[in-house]
Order: structure tokens, then C-alpha cells, then sequence
């Protein structure tokens, strides 16, 4: 009896190491596997019809005939694969370069095809800001079933253009890496009319300078002064009215800066300018004092 237990154990220990020791083996390149099927269904979950080839399934049992499926796995594996085409996503943009007046409107078209239904972002280039900003709010979207999945199709208007309204354009998907950009010139029609172009003036009169301008929307006039001795131009809008009316070419905006009281230093460069246009106008202003005598002095 003795005898019959100790070989009862003999064989058990010995079929147990050689389980516990081929299982270990097969769970190592079990995990290349694993780490294959993984990446598979993370493609599914992205819409993606991706195809996984040569693997054994992924809750196979290892406990049966350890060594053939051993086998079986290691031959498996030198071909087990998987297909996702994540990169075969593309954004198609037009038009990619785009030259407009102000008060015209821009048109940009992007256009895409994804395995499920999506969204196109937009997006514009600010100057003094944090780069782009967002606005898909600005186009509509078109989204349609296809053969090869979703045609997506997005349509972004931009105007009455302002010269300001120039720059990049970029459209682009949430859930896909995939991008488009274009770039919109604008050609500024603005001109500023100022008068008097130069204006001479005696101390303690008061002096006036007119500001006219045709834009596409209305728009602020901004009236600066150069002072010596100090950063340059500075701005004195706060002393002029403006008025703004609708007019056939857009809007008419014209500003009145007085400056009186003069005294001697007011004299100098006074210019009128805008904000969202590339437009300036300058004029001299000469104050006449008479300090002592009969001489007469201009600033």
C-alpha cells in the first residue's frame, strides 16, 4: 500500500510540474497575443472594421493537451495580425487658397468618409489671441451613408468680410486624426479722408479735423496725437464724436476730433485710424505764440 501511495505522488508531482511549467510558457507568449487582440478591439470600438487573422481565441483554454497547444500557439502567433485603418482617414479642403474683398463672403467646403457618423470641426487663426479658435458654429454639416461608411460634408461661410477676417482656416475631425487647412487673402478697399490735411491755429483757439470712411460694417475711428518726449502716438479718441449711417457701398463713419483750448505743445501730428482696417490718415496742426516782441513762433 506503501508502495502504491509513494508512486501516486511520484507521478502527481511530476504532472504537475510539467503543467505548471508549460502553462507558464504558454502564458508568456500568450501575452503578444493578448496584447494583438487588444489592439483589435480597441479598433472596433473606433468605428473601424478592422480584421484580426491568425490567432486563437482569446479565452482558449491552455489546461488541455498542454504541450500540442503550446505548439499550436507559438506556430500561430509568428502570423497572428490585425488591420486598422486609422490612417487611411482623410479631410478634404477647398478651396486650399482663397483671395476675396471685404464685404464678399468666403466659402470653404471639407469633405471626409468615416466607418460611423461624425462631426467637422472648424476653426480660424486669431492674431494677439491664443492661436485658434473655434468656429463650427459658423457651418452646417451633411452627413450621408456610403459604401465605404459615412460621407461627411461640411459647409462654412465666412462675411461680409473684413480685412481682418484673413488667415488660416482648418477644418478637422474629434475622433480621427485627421486635419485640413487653407488660407483666405483679403484685399481692403478702406481709405481714411482727413481735413484739414494741415491747419494752423493761434493759442487759446480751438482746432477741428474731420475723419471720413466708406467699410463693409460698422466700425470705430480712433484719433491719436504724437507727444514728444514720451512712447510716440497717443490716443485721444475720447475727445471726438463719431457718427455711422448705412450708405450704398456699406457704411459711412465720419469722426470730429476738437482740440482747445490749444496751447503751444498741442501742436504736432494728429492721426486718424481703424481698428479692423488697414487704413490711416494724418494731418499738422501749427500753434502760432506770440512769447515776447512782435516774433511769432509755430509748433
Amino acid at each position: 500500500m506503501g508502495r502504491v501511495y509513494l508512486l501516486v505522488l511520484v507521478i502527481t508531482t511530476f504532472l504537475l510540474f510539467t503543467t505548471s511549467s508549460t502553462d507558464t510558457r504558454c502564458k508568456l507568449r500568450g501575452k503578444k497575443e493578448r496584447k494583438t487582440i487588444s489592439k483589435h478591439q480597441q479598433c472596433l470600438k473606433k468605428g473601424f472594421k478592422s480584421t484580426l487573422t491568425g490567432c486563437t481565441p482569446q479565452n482558449g483554454s491552455l489546461s488541455k493537451r498542454i504541450d500540442r497547444k503550446c505548439r499550436k500557439v507559438e506556430t500561430q502567433l509568428k502570423s497572428c495580425e490585425y488591420t486598422c485603418p486609422s490612417s487611411a482617414i482623410t479631410l478634404t479642403m477647398e478651396p486650399l487658397n482663397i483671395k476675396k474683398e471685404e464685404s464678399e463672403i468666403a466659402t470653404f467646403t471639407c469633405i471626409t468618409t468615416v466607418p460611423k457618423p461624425t462631426k467637422i470641426y472648424w476653426q480660424r487663426f486669431v492674431l494677439n489671441s491664443d492661436g485658434y479658435k473655434d468656429i463650427t458654429e459658423l457651418a452646417t454639416q451633411d452627413i450621408n451613408p456610403s459604401e465605404k461608411g459615412w460621407k461627411v460634408k461640411s459647409e462654412l461661410k465666412v462675411g461680409p468680410l473684413g480685412f481682418y477676417d484673413g488667415g488660416n482656416y482648418r477644418c478637422s475631425l474629434q475622433e480621427f486624426p485627421a486635419t485640413a487647412e487653407t488660407f483666405l487673402a483679403v484685399k481692403s478697399n478702406a481709405a481714411l479722408t482727413i481735413n484739414p490735411l494741415e491747419l494752423k491755429k493761434e493759442e487759446s483757439e480751438t482746432a477741428t479735423f474731420t475723419c471720413i470712411t466708406t467699410v463693409p460694417k460698422p466700425t470705430n475711428i480712433y484719433w491719436q496725437r504724437f507727444v514728444l518726449n514720451s512712447d510716440g502716438y497717443k490716443d485721444i479718441t475720447e475727445l471726438a464724436t463719431q457718427d455711422t449711417t448705412p450708405s450704398d457701398k456699406g457704411w459711412k463713419v465720419k469722426s470730429e476730433l476738437k482740440v482747445g483750448p490749444l496751447g503751444f505743445y498741442d501742436g504736432g501730428n494728429y492721426r486718424c485710424s481703424l481698428l479692423e482696417f488697414p487704413a490711416t490718415a494724418e494731418a499738422f496742426l501749427g500753434v502760432q505764440t506770440k512769447p515776447k516782441g512782435n516774433n511769432i513762433s509755430y509748433m
